[in-house]
């Protein structure tokens, strides 16, 4: 979720704009006394726009109930303005986790590299570790799809494998599962890059266990 601030009458003098937000049920604000759980996170200027933001979406808002946002700017003399408040009201955190995948192209030849990317992100600054799961899955001609392991090896039709087993995640990562050159004894078709996060040590092979999925088609020909 994005967070953003305007400055009236100019950014003109601005050094830089800050954001403290506050989560439901944390009382007022008392500067650096209000109890854990407040975050703080400065804006940049987007000229384009005329405002200031956060350069990437903000993903800690992970309690439903009203936020509190707290702005404060800062001129170039080292000045702080008062505080102007405004307040966001969350009606369903996100997902503890997101899968993104990426990749190069819509349409592969055969000879040609195929790359597929994976960005995952946890929306609480607390490190946990989760299983990450990369997988092809072939053309419904095929009827199956294999799955990469940590040294980027492929596991049987239909076998599952974790890409990283136990992985500690804070924050926003990229992986990079696969990478490889399309063979002449390859199906042509539609073809899929898959993603999977999940808890560690459960099964994979029951969806209920997927707190994030993410897929990217792709036709080879």
């Amino acid at each position: 979720m994005p967070v953003r601030a305007k400055t009236s009458p100019t950014f003109e003098g601005i050094r830089q704009v800050k954001a403290v937000l506050i989560p439901p049920n944390s009382g007022n604000y008392s500067g650096e006394e209000t109890g854990l759980g407040r975050s703080e996170i400065k804006l940049i200027y987007n000229q384009a726009k005329q405002r200031f933001e956060n350069t990437v979406h903000y993903n800690d808002f992970s309690l439903a109930g009203s936020w509190q946002i707290i702005y404060q700017a800062q001129d170039t003399q080292g000045t702080w303005s008062e505080t102007k408040l405004a307040e966001i009201q969350i009606s369903t955190p996100p997902p503890p986790v997101s899968i993104k995948i990426h990749i190069q192209r819509s349409s592969y030849n055969i000879g040609e590299t195929l790359s597929c990317n994976l960005d995952i992100s946890a929306s609480s600054k607390t490190s946990k570790s989760y299983s990450i799961y990369a997988a092809l899955v072939y053309p419904p001609t095929v009827g199956y799809f294999i799955t990469i392991d940590e040294n980027k090896g492929f596991s049987l039709p239909n076998d599952i494998i974790a890409y990283r087993p136990k992985l500690e995640l804070s924050g926003t990562k990229t992986l990079y599962p696969l990478e490889m050159q399309i063979r002449p004894s390859m199906k042509t078709g539609n073809y899929q890059c898959c993603g999977v996060i999940t808890n560690i040590d459960v099964d994979a092979t029951d969806a209920k266990n997927w707190l994030a999925i993410d897929c990217k088609p792709m036709d080879i020909k």
